[in-house]
């Protein structure tokens, strides 16, 4: 659990790196929430050859997530250490 996101991981053999993304109406308007998704998903694409193979990433957003950038998902996608479980 980071500031901006509460990451699952899993890991899938002879998957590819895969980002899910969970934002309910708990956590803001629609325009939030497909603002919230944006930035995630390029955060996402900007690290995905950092990342672990054979990884599945299920993103929870925290209220905090609301005003944060692109580098700063980018950062937290990268520091936090997956315990994966299998699939």
């Amino acid at each position: 659990m980071g500031r901006f996101l509460i990451l699952k991981f899993y890991e899938k053999e002879g998957a590819e790196t895969k980002l899910g993304l969970s934002a309910s109406r708990k956590f803001g308007k629609a325009y939030q929430r497909n603002r919230f998704k944006r930035v995630v998903r390029e955060a996402f694409r900007l690290v995905k050859g950092d990342l672990p193979p054979h990884l599945q990433i299920n993103v929870i957003p925290r209220s905090e997530a609301l005003v944060a950038t692109v580098h700063e998902i980018q950062r937290e996608l990268l520091t936090i250490q997956p315990a994966c479980s299998r699939i």
